[in-house]
């Protein structure tokens, strides 16, 4: 591994594909890449090359709604996974890595690790 610069994208602000203060990253199983934009309050989805694809999540402590998204996980199956760092929890998005601006969670307690259902 040589670590060679290989691109990057983005810039700051609160449009699509920009950031204030990305703090997480993780792919999924095709390639595409999400990124934590933690002030703006969202996740956003690019493709392995970069292109702006969707996001998720607006400002607040409803389901979906996030308040400092820190880091964010993809599993095998394609469900995401948000660090809420100021709402106090994880989020678990309901669908499965398809582009979508309607984000269903289901908020995982912090006091017993249990799932709401």
């Amino acid at each position: 591994m040589s670590g060679a610069y290989l691109g990057q994208w983005g810039s700051e602000g609160a449009g699509d594909g920009q950031f204030e203060e990305p703090l997480g990253v993780a792919l999924d199983v095709v390639g595409d890449v999400y990124v934590a934009d933690s002030q703006n309050q969202r996740v956003q989805k690019f493709s392995g090359a970069g292109a702006y694809l969707t996001q998720f999540g607006t400002p607040g402590s409803g389901n979906g709604q996030l308040n400092t998204a820190s880091g964010v996980a993809v599993d095998a199956s394609g469900l995401v996974y948000v660090t809420d760092t100021n709402n106090h929890r994880a989020q678990k998005s309901a669908r499965r890595a398809r582009p979508s601006r309607h984000w269903t969670p289901t908020p995982i307690h912090r006091s017993t690790g249990s799932r709401s259902r």
